[in-house]
């Protein structure tokens, strides 16, 4: 599904659409990246589109949730990424126009990269994530603090000793 864009109805008007995109429209590019975010879930919109002299001017929001993996403790979570104000302006004309098909612009790419922006590059399921918890048994320490094996210096202030 595509969000197609008549040029003939906005020579009448504004052009409404609202209703959603299946998630396959954004996981494509989240299975490329591999990122620690899922897109299972539609994207709803809505927009208002009209003609503004030789361009399209489009306002509205986009909504979703991903099912996300915390960047520090891999605790599954879901997260809601939401564009309030979105808009966007295409020129038909010139250098930097909008590709026409059939009498029709499709917002379909512009929607998706701009989803794509919005979404978090490191998902934290809270922002005072401290990450996974070490061993009670002596498991992962502070690397500024951690001695090194033959005695209690860290390996920082070992370096910081040598003379180059």
């Amino acid at each position: 599904m595509s969000l197609l864009i008549p040029l003939a109805q906005l020579a009448h008007g504004e052009v409404r659409l609202e209703g959603e995109l299946e998630p396959s429209f954004l996981s494509a590019e989240l299975d490329e990246r591999r990122d620690l975010a899922r897109a299972d879930r539609s994207l709803a919109y809505q927009i208002t589109v009209r003609r503004v002299g030789a361009s399209i001017m489009a306002e509205g929001w986009l909504r979703t949730e991903l099912a996300c993996e915390c960047a520090r403790c891999l605790k599954p979570f879901r997260q809601a990424v939401e564009i309030a104000a979105w808009s966007l302006i295409l020129p038909l004309e010139g250098v930097e126009a909008a590709p026409v098909v059939n009498e029709a612009v499709d917002l379909t790419p512009y929607v998706r990269e701009d989803t794509l922006l919005a979404l978090p590059q490191h998902p934290l399921c809270d922002p005072g994530c401290r990450g996974l918890l070490s061993a009670p048994s002596g498991g992962a320490k502070d690397p500024d603090t951690a001695s090194s094996p033959g005695g209690d210096v860290s390996a920082w202030a070992a370096l910081d000793r040598l003379k180059l």
